[in-house]
């Protein structure tokens, strides 16, 4: 004897499983989430047995989430993978630009520009030391170097934080969406 049966939402006409205990019962409509008072014992045991029609339509919800649930953690799940993908990227490229910048010597700068200079061309030592060189030592060119290093180092982090913050809004975005269908889940189940 089953003891499972279809019932007919009396709102919107989808079927869903009812128990014969539940007779009399207000019960909610898993599809709209109309509530509506099951028929008395006698009048469920005339509706449909619920395992007749389960080997060719399901009639229970295809999913615990909602439309706007299901499209929030779509969304949010690439931008998590993007954010950490990102972050991850530009995190490491700062790590290894600095530790180029620690590797950077002024007396080695010095020692190749000596060496560039002896196989110049006069003139052209003549116009690079006349316009670019006369008011800057040859220990500054290596500080400047350093630091335009270290700026570009601390903006690649900044930025590996920014992706690593678009991560964590994925990250919420995702957590969201399955906290609040799993509530709906279970106010369906009440």
């Amino acid at each position: 004897m089953a003891t499972d049966y279809l019932f007919p939402c009396t709102e919107c006409k989808q079927s869903f499983n009812v128990e014969i205990s539940q007779a009399g019962r207000l019960v909610r409509c898993p599809f709209c989430q109309h509530e509506t008072e099951l028929p008395k014992l006698s009048q469920i045991k005339r509706l449909k047995p619920a395992n007749e029609g389960a080997d060719s339509i399901s009639h229970e919800p295809r999913s615990a989430m909602g439309l706007a649930q299901t499209w929030m953690f779509v969304i949010g799940l690439p931008i998590v993978l993007i954010g950490l993908s990102a972050g991850i990227y530009h995190y490491s490229k700062a790590m290894q630009w600095q530790r180029e910048i620690t590797k950077i010597d002024p007396r080695e700068q010095y020692e190749k520009i000596e060496a560039d200079i002896e196989v110049a061309p006069t003139d052209e030592l003549w116009r690079v030391w006349h316009d670019e060189i006369l008011e800057q030592p040859p220990t500054e060119w290596a500080q400047s170097d350093i630091l335009l290093g270290t700026q570009t180092v601390s903006a690649r982090k900044i930025i590996a934080y920014v992706f690593f913050g678009i991560a964590l809004v994925g990250f919420v975005m995702c957590g969201f969406a399955l906290a609040t269908g799993s509530k709906k889940s279970r106010s369906q189940s009440i």
